[in-house]
């Protein structure tokens, strides 16, 4: 059995429930903070007299929405392009926000019997100190407490501007139908909004800190400030990088990230891409970062599992990426791509891409390329005549079951459609299928009944 490719089937198998059981944890954490944050943007787009076009608390923005599967909400709005508008309402679930959180947590600290809090103690002894003194009143007050406790902590975490606000608010600033003035009037706003998105922690326990403990437990907390500030340089430096690029902000590296992930999560859920979201795509095949281009054939394979005659032509591109890219994951996620599609595609340029990944360095990748051979006879066997040998080569060498079937069924295949290519071959299949059972075994005595009837 192919090890590396059994651990990639499990890990997958994993993953997906486990993920979205997280993202349901997630969401239930920070309902109210969600809700304050897309309702924040709605209100000040109403203000400004800008459309919203879709929003959604949890799920996939416009459609499909579904509880659990975005925690963190969703809104897009039309803006008129205008950098200061869009300044405006970026920013206001932090207005919003904060101050609901200030009110709800001061509320709180006024009321609870708390110890005296100082700049020795560390965040999590205020918190057990929270915890314990709500622990200590009545059933009643304690859930009225907790909650209060649950909505300020909620709302302060996500009052603060997100990556796909700041990304947005960057493409509007940075579009040609702005002037240098305007350019000039936001550039340090719109800076400082970018560089909140890279120290959020940091910001977000400041403000805890503050609206929970007082300014002088906050000042105590600089190591966590720290860990905030290095995350811009980890994190954010390739949105700082953007902002100084002479390119247009969309064609950016952090842009393009943005894209994809959106991209690739409604594809997920079974919102068709646009034409223009699948060509922008497949630019991205060839892109020198690796992240994007793995979120690109993740974002291919979703949309073909559900669209593959539209994705198929798209296929020839995939099929010279897949055979270069160095990335397991990648290669991986094109291969499947490649699998759905196939019925539908050009036969030559597939044929080409899976003989080539039979001899792949990586395990899984040559399991999923005996699957995209056997697919592909499926349709036209005499597509793969000039490289019997080396299917039956591979078929040799074979040792996982699964593959081996997949080989099996391909030569049988090109047998049925192409019976003088195989006929050399007879004799070392035949001792094959002898010497094993099983679906291989039974796929070659087919292949071998191919070719006995085209002989007659």
């Amino acid at each position: 059995m192919n090890a590396e490719y059994v651990v990639i089937k499990l890990l997958n198998r994993i993953y997906e429930p486990t993920k979205r059981a997280v993202s349901m944890a997630i969401s239930l954490a920070f309902l109210p903070g969600t809700i304050v944050h897309v309702s924040s943007h709605c209100l000040a787009a109403a203000l400004f007299g800008l459309d919203v076009e879709r929003y959604a608390w949890f799920g996939l923005p416009g459609a499909n929405v579904s509880f659990g599967r975005l925690f963190h909400g969703d809104v897009q709005i039309a803006f008129d392009g205008r950098p200061w508008r869009a300044l405006a309402v970026t920013v206001a679930p932090t207005v919003t926000g904060l101050t609901i959180a200030l009110a709800t947590l001061r509320s709180l600290r006024r009321v609870l019997p708390l110890p005296t809090i100082d700049t020795g103690m560390s965040v999590f002894t205020v918190a057990g100190a929270y915890g314990s003194s709500i622990l200590n009143l009545p059933p009643v007050e304690g859930s009225v407490m907790f909650v209060g406790l649950w909505i300020g902590c909620s709302v302060a975490v996500r009052s603060l501007p997100d990556r796909t606000d700041g990304i947005r608010l960057l493409e509007v600033v940075c579009s040609e139908g702005n002037g240098l003035m305007a350019t000039r009037l936001c550039a340090d706003l719109l800076f400082a909004v970018s560089v909140i998105l890279g120290v959020r922690f940091t910001l977000q326990v400041a403000a805890l800190a503050v609206l929970v403990s007082g300014a002088e437990f906050a000042i105590s907390m600089w190591p966590y400030y720290l860990v905030g500030l290095a995350s811009i340089w980890y994190f954010e430096r390739d949105l700082v990088d953007a902002w100084r690029d002479d390119r247009p902000f969309r064609d950016s590296t952090p842009a393009t990230r943005v894209r994809l992930r959106g991209a690739k999560r409604c594809a997920t859920y079974g919102v068709a891409p646009t034409g223009d979201e699948l060509d922008r795509a497949v630019d991205c095949l060839d892109h020198t970062d690796q992240q994007i281009r793995r979120l690109t054939a993740q974002f291919l394979r979703a949309a073909a599992a559900d669209e593959p005659e539209r994705l198929a032509e798209y296929a020839s591109p995939v099929c010279e990426r897949v055979v270069d890219e160095w990335d397991p994951l990648t290669a991986i996620a094109l291969t499947r791509y490649l699998v759905e599609v196939t019925p539908h595609a050009d036969a030559n340029p597939i044929k080409e891409a899976a003989v080539a990944m039979l001899a792949d360095d990586s395990d899984a990748i040559q399991s999923l390329s005996t699957e995209l051979v056997g697919r592909l006879s499926e349709r036209n066997g005499d597509a793969l005549r000039t490289h019997v040998s080396d299917l039956v080569e591979r078929l040799e060498r074979e040792s996982d079951q699964t593959a081996r079937k997949n080989l099996a069924v391909a030569i049988r295949n090109v047998a049925r459609d192409a019976p003088d290519a195989v006929a050399p071959y007879e004799s070392p299949l035949r001792q094959f299928a002898e010497s094993r059972e099983g679906g291989d075994a039974r796929a070659l005595d087919s292949a071998i009944e191919e070719l006995q009837t085209g002989k007659a």
